[in-house]
């Protein structure tokens, strides 16, 4: 009984405050909405007050196009420099699983990467610009990183409305100290462009929808000891301004570890990181007068993976291209590039940002702090950690530098909020901002040490968790000649010898081949003679080695170190030879349209020609109107010879971009029932047309087949919300055939809608009921899965017996869409154990009715590998084992949908030493000798085992009939890598 009174209580309690909470925003609210309003302005006052506007908008149009980036001299023109940032809906970080943490252990660079991309995958798939963003939601917070553009995105937005005749009005929170923004502006503009009474003017242009308010910096709210009251008086500010003027649309930026959700009208919003095409396009503005410069720091980011991660955020990148700028290269050191950009995170930033932190930890302090969790996780091997021991190692810090360990919470927010180099990774699991930041300081660190840690880090030369380490060590030594010896197995007094430097070396030579990369950087070596040594025996290495892996992996290393030119290289099959003047070619020319235009006409005879298909792709991309008649030329000539086919994408883009043929034209192409369609024009049509006028294409019975399957995997991959209602609608319109409207249900994947009518609907056809529920069970829905489970012994065999008005359609819905291939995915990625055990069985009875002399398997059972090779692995790989082994005589060999070929579909990396024995013992025909350079390669990808490194090797020196030593020689350096096993020129694996 007394239980029960104190559950009552409890209750009645939570809802007096719910209702005084609610009473509170209503209260807030109605005051905010019931402000007395301005008195109504004359006719006269309304002009004049126009004229003012006018005149303003002119002023901020100017003052916004510049932009001050970091220690640049001059402001920059956001017109040319500015790549636009994508965004899309903000999830909270969820808890990582103890499995996934350790998981993370000792990962490769690669392999991080690819985990943090899957982890992004998990989030809302939709990406908007944040104009489309701001114009749909009209109320937006914008999370991002340090450094991710969050700034310079607001600017552009309020360029862009000034552009449009919209006032922008652009409140930096870090300098609004006291009283409303309003009053603020108006200060801040009478003081800037000379304008009296502003805030009456932004007070009207609020009013009547005319402005758009931009706040940067929620996270940057200034207020010394009272913070905390400053910000919620900010958040309070922000809520009475979004409830007063409804017509205007309001933008705010924040990072995302400062937010703290308070402004619950607003929808919340992500920057996502530049992909490779927004970092070209960047790199491509800033070097826009400067080709040559733009085209050799483009190269130096593509060859180095780390970069291209540091690259992916916006002001890193600008760091990267400040300093290429200045020194027309990368820093030869990399490490120098690293500790300007840490340079500039830990203070120059915030110094010219007007912003003051915790003013006895300065920033050599931070970096000290850094250094030492850096080094200790390095040697842990851990990327990602976990906040409470995170915490422990900044207390322990905190009092070397007279600091109090009570601190360290506020220290590890600073950090992370104003500087970004530890971030939040997963809820209360933290990692550096990038993977390559935490190596930097472990090298710092140890070059500091001096011989202890070279001693260290030399025994675990052999692991690639250690290897940017120690590259990155050796840029930072004042002396690298300890650490080049010790990496080539030798003692620090060892003097010049003529033998072969790598005293204990493997058969990949990895020893010599880490020492020459890190020669890469140039690091100081006292011991002139070694860095000679080095270079010469990777020349030799390159000449010499009988496995072609190790040979091109030497050659690629001896080109990076700019010793090409002295040592006779390989000779290599010789390419047909080109038109000769094409040694003349230099991509320079594409700057001058005269030139072009002169090499067009030059290169049009010899279009046929492969050596000079890439220059032609180039020079039609640059082409102004004077090229007309000569890309006629080139369109009919790819029209007919085979040879040159591959220009007519090229020759139509052109001619579209100059205004000789409408797009409506090649729309036209695809409703003419033709054998074959120009595959150019239907990727024009499907990369670039309106995503209405795909869909309406794809629905009309008149589009041609080849082209109604473009434009269904096009749309499934690009598809934004704003086609959600459309689909709906013709989901249920039972004049569209059913398999044109599966391919819909499809498009729905990415979105979360309201399905579960049309599922119930029994007067929608029953095939498209069942795309629903794999739609459903795609976003992780059950509802969809009973009805998943009864069409599999009946229901999919509609697809062979269905009428359709296009048999054309029907036939590519076949071949290309498969349902029961969806449907057999769908189900075994559920995680629902009755809907996988029943896919198991109906697997196992199709996989034991095979041809015994043919293998492969059925149809239906082929159709559920790619969900069993995520549901059930293991089982999957030893059924198709058995059913390899039981084949008696193999008299024929199907291909690309061989067993073989299976097997690499589901092989799992427990399992790749067994599979490779098992199938090494079975007598394959000559023609499988294709599907089995496909498995070993697959073995090399995914393989971790020492085992694995043992079968190989047997390949080498027993290759057989179909196993080429070749790939097992190209798939064992990974595999050892992971396995961390090293294998000698005798054989021996230790």
């Amino acid at each position: 009984m007394g239980t029960e009174i104190i559950v009552a209580l409890i209750g009645l309690a939570g809802g007096l405050v719910t209702a005084g909470l609610g009473f509170y925003q209503w209260r807030k609210t109605h005051r905010a909405t019931h402000e007395p309003a301005p008195a109504k302005r004359t006719r006269s006052a309304e002009k004049a007050l126009g004229r003012r506007r006018t005149g303003l908008l002119n002023r901020l149009t100017d003052d916004m196009r510049h932009i001050t980036l970091l220690n640049r001299p001059k402001p920059l023109n956001i017109e040319s420099l500015y790549v636009q940032v994508r965004v899309h809906d903000q999830r909270p970080l969820r808890f990582m699983h103890h499995e996934e943490l350790q998981e993370l252990r000792g990962r490769q660079l690669d392999d991080l990467i690819e985990l943090t991309r899957a982890r992004e995958d998990e989030r809302e798939a939709e990406e908007l610009t944040p104009e489309e963003a701001l114009a749909r939601f009209r109320r937006i917070v914008v999370l991002g990183d340090p450094g991710a553009g969050k700034t310079t995105m607001l600017r552009y937005l309020g360029f862009k409305a000034a552009q449009d005749g919209i006032l922008p009005v652009f409140v930096e929170l870090r300098r609004l100290a006291e009283g409303s923004v309003l009053d603020y502006v108006g200060a801040r503009w009478a003081e800037r462009y000379g304008e009296p009474d502003a805030a009456e003017l932004v007070e009207h242009a609020l009013t009547s929808g005319a402005a758009v308010l931009l706040v940067d910096g929620l996270d940057e709210v200034q207020g010394g000891d009272a913070a905390e009251a400053a910000y919620q008086r900010v958040i309070q500010e922000i809520d009475r301004l979004a409830a007063r003027y409804p017509a205007a649309a309001i933008a705010v930026t924040c990072r995302r570890a400062g937010w703290r959700g308070q402004l619950p009208a607003f929808r919340t919003l992500e920057v996502l990181d530049f992909d490779n095409a927004q970092i070209n396009q960047f790199v491509g503005n800033w070097f826009d007068d400067d080709p040559a410069k733009r085209d050799k720091l483009g190269a130096a980011l593509r060859r180095s993976t780390r970069m291209q991660t540091l690259s992916a955020n916006p002001l890193l990148l600008s760091l990267i291209a400040i300093v290429f700028e200045s020194d027309l290269e990368l820093p030869e050191r990399r490490s120098k590039l690293y500790a300007r950009t840490i340079e500039v995170l830990l203070s120059e930033w915030d110094s010219r940002r007007d912003i003051n932190r915790f003013p006895r930890f300065t920033a050599d302090r931070k970096r000290d702090l850094l250094e030492e969790i850096a080094w200790h996780y390095q040697r842990e091997r851990l990327a990602y950690f976990p906040k409470d021991e995170l915490l422990g190692m900044i207390a322990e810090f905190l009092p070397s530098v007279d600091l109090d360990p009570a601190d360290a919470p506020a220290i590890l927010g600073e950090i992370c909020e104003h500087y970004g180099l530890l971030k939040e990774q997963a809820h209360e699991v933290y990692g550096f901002l990038h993977l390559t930041v935490q190596e930097y300081f472990a090298a710092a660190v140890a070059a500091r040490i001096g011989a202890p840690a070279i001693e260290e880090i030399a025994l675990v030369r052999h692991d690639p968790w250690w290897e940017e380490v120690i590259l990155l060590l050796a840029g930072q030594l004042h002396d690298a000649t300890p650490l080049l010896l010790a990496l080539l197995g030798r003692g620090p007094d060892q003097a010049e010898t003529a033998e072969w430097l790598a005293a204990d070396d493997d058969m990949f030579h990895n020893d010599l081949l880490l020492a020459g990369q890190c020669l890469v950087s140039t690091p100081r070596i006292r011991a002139a003679w070694l860095r000679g040594r080095i270079v010469e025996q990777v020349g030799e290495l390159m000449l010499t080695s009988p496995h072609e892996p190790v040979s091109k992996r030497a050659a690629e290393l001896f080109k990076e170190l700019g010793q090409a030119g002295r040592i006779e290289t390989r000779p290599q099959d010789a390419e047909t030879p080109g038109p000769d003047f094409l040694e003349e070619w230099d991509e320079l020319i594409l700057d001058d349209p005269a030139l072009v235009l002169e090499w067009l006409e030059r290169l049009a005879p010899h279009a046929t020609h492969s050596a000079g298909l890439e220059p032609l792709h180039q020079l039609m991309s640059r082409a102004d109107e004077r090229a007309i008649p000569l890309l006629w030329r080139l369109h009919d000539l790819a029209r007919e010879d085979i040879r040159a086919v591959d220009l007519l994408g090229d020759c139509w883009r052109a001619l579209l971009r100059l205004g000789e043929i409408r797009e409506e034209q090649l729309w036209e192409l695809t409703d003419r029932d033709m054998a074959e369609i120009p595959y150019a024009v239907l990727h024009i049509l499907t990369t670039h047309s309106d995503q209405h006028r795909r869909l309406a294409a794809l629905i009309d019975p008149r589009t041609h087949r080849v082209a109604a399957a473009e434009l269904f995997f096009s749309l499934r991959e690009s598809a934004t919300s704003a086609l959600v209602e459309p689909v709906l609608g013709h989901l249920r319109d039972e004049t569209i055939p059913w398999p044109t409207r599966w391919m819909l249900t499809e498009l729905l994947d990415r979105f979360d809608t309201d399905l579960i009518g049309i599922l119930a609907d029994e007067r929608v056809h029953p095939m498209v009921r069942t795309g629903v529920a794999a739609t459903l069970a795609v976003q992780g829905r059950k509802e969809g899965l009973p009805r998943l489970l009864e069409s599999l012994p009946h229901g999919l065999t509609q697809v062979a017996t269905s009428a359709h008005p296009n048999g054309h359609r029907l036939a590519t819905f076949r071949q290309n869409v498969f349902p029961q291939k969806r449907v057999y995915t769908c189900l075994a990625r559920s995680g629902d154990t009755d809907a996988i055990n029943v896919l198991l069985a109906r697997f196992d009875s199709l996989a034991t009715t095979q041809s015994p002399t043919h293998p492969r398997l059925k149809g239906r059972a082929e159709l559920m590998l790619d969900g069993l090779a995520v549901a059930a692995p293991e089982h999957t790989t030893r059924r198709l084992l058995e059913v390899f082994e039981g084949m008696p005589a193999i008299t024929s060999w199907p291909g690309n949908d061989s067993l073989l070929a299976n097997l690499t579909t589901v092989l799992p990396p427990g399992l790749t030493a067994e599979t490779l024995r098992r199938v090494r013992a079975l007598s394959l025909p000559p023609k499988a000798a294709g599907d089995a350079a496909k498995l070993i390669k697959r073995i090399g990808e995914i393989a971790e085992d020492p085992e694995t490194v043992r079968e190989l090797l047997k390949i080498v020196d027993q290759p057989g009939r179909v196993w080429d030593p070749a790939d097992a020689m190209a798939a064992l350096p990974q595999v050892c890598a992971r396995a961390r096993v090293r294998v000698f020129p005798d054989g021996r694996v230790a």
